[in-house]
């Protein structure tokens, strides 16, 4: 499955004005508000992969995930192989990661609140030492549908008054490494 998304840094607009927006005037409806706790890992020459820890805090329910994303292909929109499965203990996954020779490279914690419109996934990330973020993502399986999705979340994001120029191409693993002066 590719993962097509796109990311504005809020800085002139209030995270809740745009929750607001996205329920009153484009139809999302409001899903969970997680804590995310993410903490990345590669190995020698390996990709990285994230351990994440999400605790849905309306439903007083954590789950943990391991995902792999592959490599960003050249598009206007970010778009990537994504694989993610659920794991039961946190705890050992990072043992058996750290045993397999991955190593921690940053842990990136954050409050997302969830909408959703159709396909189409909204998430206003709060990001510990980076600030607001709004990201917008939609699931594809097919190569055929990922520009035309791409286009349906720039449309997206000029329906709510937001400029593509403040789009950021950077993962919150490279802001965060970034952030720290490390490189990834």
């Amino acid at each position: 499955m590719k993962e097509i998304e796109v990311k504005v840094k809020l800085e002139d607009i209030s995270p809740m004005a745009l929750a607001r927006q996205l329920t009153e005037e484009l139809d999302f409806v409001s899903g969970a508000v997680v804590k995310d706790e993410d903490v990345y890992y590669q190995g020698n020459g390996q990709p990285i992969l994230r351990l994440r820890i999400s605790r849905d805090i309306l439903a007083g329910i954590t789950r943990c995930y391991l995902t792999y994303k592959g490599p960003r292909e050249d598009s206007v929109c970010k778009i990537r192989e994504e694989i993610e499965t659920g794991v039961e203990d946190p705890q050992a996954t990072a043992l058996l990661l750290e045993r397999l020779g991955f190593t921690s490279l940053v842990t990136v914690k954050k409050t997302r609140r969830y909408y959703y419109s159709g396909v189409v996934t909204a998430c206003l990330d709060a990001v510990e030492g980076l600030g607001p973020f709004l990201e917008l993502e939609m699931l594809s399986a097919q190569d055929s549908q990922q520009q035309e999705a791409g286009e349906e979340l720039l449309a997206m994001l000029g329906k709510m008054g937001l400029d593509p120029k403040h789009l950021t191409y950077q993962t919150y693993l490279e802001l965060a490494l970034e952030k720290e002066g490390k490189q990834g």
